[in-house]
Formats: C-alpha cells, sequence, structure tokens
C-alpha cells in the first residue's frame, strides 16, 4: 500500500517564520494556491485513493478540501493524531530563535512534544491507517511527516529535513515495514 503525506499550503506564520505547532491558522492565498496545484499534480499522477485523512488543524483541513475538490475521493476523514507537534510555549516564536533553544540539550520547553513522543504517535497512527486502503493521502503538517521520516531513516532524515509547503511525500508500507518511495 501506499500513503501520500501532503503538508499542508502556506499560511501567514508561514511567510513569517513563526512556530504555529497547534495554533489554528487558515491557509493565505498562496497556500490555497499551492494545494490547487498540489491536487492537480496528484491528478496528472492518475492515482485512485480510496480515502483521505486530514490533521483536525484549519490549514490541513482547508488544503484537504481544495485537493479532494479536485480528486473527488469522498468524505474528508479527520484524524486528531496527524495533527502537528505541540511546541507548548514556543508557539508564536520565529522559527530560527525556537530552533537555537531546541538544539539546547538542557533546554526543556513547557508542553512541547519530543521527538520520541510525536514519532510513536504519527508511527502508530499510520499502521493502524494502514487498513483503510490500498491508497490513502494524508494531509497534515511538517513535523508529522518528518516524524515518520525520521522513524523510516533517520540517517537521511530528521527534523530540520526541508520540507516545502504543499509537498508530497510518498511511503510504501509493506510487509510491516516504511519505505520512501519519493518526495515530490
Amino acid at each position: 500500500m501506499y500513503l501520500y503525506f501532503v503538508r499542508h499550503g502556506q499560511t501567514n506564520d508561514n511567510f513569517n517564520n513563526i512556530v504555529q505547532g497547534r495554533i489554528d491558522n487558515p491557509l493565505n492565498e498562496v497556500g490555497k494556491s499551492q494545494a490547487r496545484v498540489t491536487g492537480l499534480k496528484l491528478q496528472e499522477l492518475g492515482i485512485k485513493f480510496d480515502k483521505i485523512y486530514s490533521s483536525p488543524l484549519l490549514r490541513a483541513k482547508e488544503s484537504a478540501t481544495i485537493i479532494n475538490d479536485i480528486l473527488h475521493i469522498g468524505e474528508l476523514n479527520v484524524c486528531f493524531n496527524l495533527i502537528e507537534r505541540e511546541f507548548g510555549n514556543l508557539e508564536g516564536l520565529d522559527v530560527s530563535y525556537m530552533r537555537s533553544l531546541v538544539k539546547d540539550p538542557n533546554f526543556k520547553p513547557v508542553g512541547f512534544e519530543s521527538d520520541s513522543e510525536i514519532i510513536s504517535r504519527v508511527e502508530k497512527c499510520v499502521r493502524e491507517l494502514s487498513t483503510e486502503g490500498e491508497n490513502l493521502l494524508l494531509v497534515c503538517h511538517s513535523h508529522t511527516i518528518k516524524a515518520l521520516l525520521s522513524y523510516i531513516d533517520n540517517k537521511t532524515y530528521n527534523f530540520d529535513y526541508p520540507l516545502l509547503n504543499a509537498q508530497v511525500v510518498k511511503i510504501e508500507y509493506k510487509d510491516e515495514k516504511f519505505k520512501v518511495i519519493d518526495i515530490l
């Protein structure tokens, strides 16, 4: 089976390099356009998706809705465990500043979901969803996708790996193992 992860389109906080985490921001006009382009790209590939899932956050649901309007997959399913990492008191800070804080091993931000916690949450979620069809479209967030990438191959992928808004990551799940196939 194949899992197609899509990072949501751009928000104003993305544009301004602000940590969003679970702040529930809408897409901006660029983000809506990015979601449409991704939907058209997936349409050109001719993939028959069995189901579409989204994080409960507005930016992911808006992206998923735009893509689904193009692909006509069916009902949009919301899955809480596809939600973005909990950044706690780092939400609302400049991304560069937040990264410098988190790299300090002694820094323990209040309410911050650790790498191991998000990796475990996402890996378990995706295994559970894997019974839902042969091709699933999962619209979520940067750290949600990077958590699974890190789980699959932490020598190649980590939470600093660049992942663009509305970018697609294709992952195969076969014989209880994940494999990164492509990053479109």
